[in-house]
């Protein structure tokens, strides 16, 4: 299994914990640029009506950037959120 894939595994179980998160777009989509050292991290993601959008991607942004970087030992360069959408 490759990096990309396991992290991927782990980002999903970590953004299952956030309660405004509602999933990822379909398809999924994680993508992942490596670079000396550094990764950079691309989610496009599908949130909750009411959510405080702002908000949660700052949360999220800064609890993968800190568990990548702890889990994997490179720098997290950005997390990058889209909001695709929004379910009721």
């Amino acid at each position: 299994m490759s990096d990309e894939v396991i992290i991927s595994n782990h980002i999903m179980a970590r953004l299952k914990k956030f309660k405004d998160f509602s999933r990822l777009a379909s398809p999924p989509k994680t993508k992942f640029t490596k670079d000396e050292g550094t990764i950079t991290i691309s989610l496009d993601i599908i949130v909750y009506f009411g959510t405080n959008i702002p908000q949660l991607c700052y949360d999220i942004q800064s609890k993968i950037k800190r568990y990548v970087e702890k889990m994997t030992g490179l720098t997290v360069k950005s997390v990058d959120i889209n909001v695709e959408g929004i379910d009721k």
